[in-house]
C-alpha cells in the first residue's frame, strides 16, 4: 500500500500544466482546472482499490475531497478561521478552486487579518472520518495582479481532533505549501481519524491567503 501511495504522490504533478499568458508566469492559469484534479483523485482511488481488494492493508484512504467533493460537501458555516481580513475574504472563500467574482465583494480565497503564525483555518467534516491528505492553493486574483497580490502559504502545520472538547494533535512539524497563486499542491500523510482539520500557516508570501481541501473517506 505504501508503494501505491508513493506512486500517487509522484504522479500527481504530471497531471497538471500551467498555461502562461504573456511573459509573467504569475498570470498563468491551470490548463485544466481543479475539477480535473478531483476526477484524477477519484480515478486513482479506483486504481488503489483494484490493487488492494485482496489485501488486508486498507489503513490509508485518499478517495474523496471532503470539503468540496462530489459526494461530500460541507456547508460554509462549517468552515471557520482565526481572523478574516474583511467581508468577502472569509473561510467560505477558502474552497479549492474558488474564484474572484467580478463586480462583487466575494474574493478568491480566505485572507487572515493578522500576519503571524497563530492564524488558522478549519474544516468541520460533520463526523469523524479517515483523513490522509490536504491540497492547498494560493489566492485567485482577477485581471492583472500587482506584485503585492501574489499571496499564498508556503509552509504550514496540520492539526486535527475527533471531538470539539478534545485538544488538537499535530500530524507532523511542517508541510511544504505553495509557490504560486494557482497551482494546487498535495501533501499526503499516514491516515488519522478526525472530525476537525485545522491548517496553521507558518510561512507565507505577502499575506496569509489560502484555498484548500481535505482528502479522505
Amino acid at each position: 500500500m505504501e508503494t501505491i501511495l508513493m506512486l500517487f504522490i509522484l504522479l500527481i504533478p504530471a497531471f497538471y500544466s500551467i498555461e502562461v499568458s504573456g511573459a509573467n508566469q504569475c498570470c498563468g492559469t491551470i490548463k485544466k482546472d481543479v475539477t480535473k484534479m478531483k476526477t484524477d483523485i477519484d480515478d486513482l482511488k479506483k486504481l488503489i482499490d483494484l490493487h488492494t481488494k485482496d489485501s488486508h492493508s486498507h489503513d490509508e484512504c485518499i478517495g474523496k475531497l471532503l470539503v468540496t467533493g462530489s459526494s461530500h460537501r460541507i456547508p460554509d458555516s462549517w468552515l471557520t478561521a482565526s481572523t478574516v481580513y474583511e467581508f468577502g475574504y472569509g473561510p467560505d472563500r477558502a474552497r479549492l478552486g474558488t474564484q474572484d467574482i467580478p463586480g462583487e465583494t466575494q474574493r478568491g480565497s480566505w485572507v487572515a487579518s493578522v500576519k503571524d503564525s497563530n492564524q488558522w483555518i478549519q474544516a468541520d467534516l460533520g463526523k469523524v472520518m479517515t483523513v490522509s491528505g490536504v491540497i492547498t492553493q494560493g489566492r485567485n486574483i482577477l485581471g492583472k495582479p500587482t506584485p503585492a497580490a501574489d499571496q499564498w502559504v508556503s509552509e504550514y502545520r496540520i492539526l486535527y481532533r475527533t471531538y470539539a472538547n478534545m485538544p488538537f494533535e499535530r500530524i507532523q512539524e511542517r508541510f511544504q505549501g505553495n509557490s504560486d497563486r494557482v497551482t494546487p499542491v498535495l501533501n499526503m500523510f499516514k491516515s488519522v481519524k478526525a472530525r476537525y482539520v485545522r491548517i496553521n500557516p507558518t510561512v507565507w508570501k505577502n499575506h496569509i491567503s489560502m484555498r484548500f481541501d481535505v482528502i479522505g473517506c
